[in-house]
Parts: structure tokens; sequence; C-alpha cells
């Protein structure tokens, strides 16, 4: 009963914060929004504003601080979100430590993040300048490379 109940209330489009026997406390999904609601099972749920902030990940300590800071923000332990998330034990505990020697896969993040109820998405951004030189320095073979690609999709298929 209380697993339909934190569904509904995410379908409305709340962020969970915390979960309880009676009630759940979620917050609005825009990050500069700052409202917090609590839910009671049996009451009406509004429908949240549509999320349109986003926590930018430019390193890999920027992503393992987020799901560290969401598995902290659901209380939930390593070994509850390695089984939400599939992994053989003490998987995150080593990601996690701040002596990791290995940086996790990205199958393994994107599931990591998936089992804390985030969700990773690539969106348009600037073209860094060493990028935009090599599309400048180079349309002079664009011809080419659209021939060769067609011909390997050729081949392929």
């Amino acid at each position: 009963m209380i697993k339909d109940f934190l569904k509904r209330v995410q379908r409305a489009g709340w962020i969970l914060v915390t979960a309880h026997k009676g009630h759940c406390v979620a917050k609005c999904p825009n990050a500069s929004c700052g409202m917090v609601a609590k839910f009671v099972p049996g009451k009406p749920i509004p429908q949240a504003s549509p999320m349109t902030d986003h926590i930018v990940i430019v390193s890999f300590e920027d992503l393992l601080a987020a799901l560290k800071h969401r598995r902290h923000e659901l209380a939930l332990t390593i070994p509850e979100v390695e089984h939400a998330a599939g992994f053989s034990s003490d998987h995150l505990a080593k990601a996690e430590s701040s002596k990791a020697v290995r940086t996790p896969g990205l199958q393994l993040c994107i599931q990591w993040a998936q089992a804390l109820g985030y969700e990773i998405v690539l969106k348009p951004a600037p073209l860094p300048p060493v990028t935009l030189r090599h599309i400048s320095d180079s349309r002079h073979l664009v011809p080419h490379r659209r021939t060769a690609q067609r011909r390997r999709a050729a081949n392929q298929g």
C-alpha cells in the first residue's frame, strides 16, 4: 500500500525526500523552488511544477557527491541501494570510498543513478573551442566523410 502511495506522489511530479509509515515528504522538482510538502495516504496529491532545473556534472567527483547526497537524503544504506540497482555486495561501498582506486563504468553509474530516482540526460551545450576549431578546419572533408559513412552503413546492412 505505501509503495502505491509513493508511486502516486512521484507520478504527480514530486521528488521523494523521505517516507514513513503514515506519510511522506517530497520536494518540488525545481532546485531553485525549495518547496517541501508532507503527503498523507488518502489525501489529494497536487501536481508539482514541471522540472526545469538539473544538476550539472562535470567530473566523476560531482556525480559521486550527487549520488551520495541523494542516498543520504533518502536515508538508504549502501546495501539497500546495491540491491535496488542489482549490484553485488560492496560494489558501491568501493565506489563511494574516498580511497577508491577505480572509477565505476558508465553502466554502473547509470544503474546507480536510476536506483536513486535520477536519470542521466544529455542536453546540448556550447562546444568547447578545440571542437569548434576541428569543425572549422575539417569542413572541406565533410563530403568525403559523409560518403564513407554511407558506405559503411550499406556494408553493415
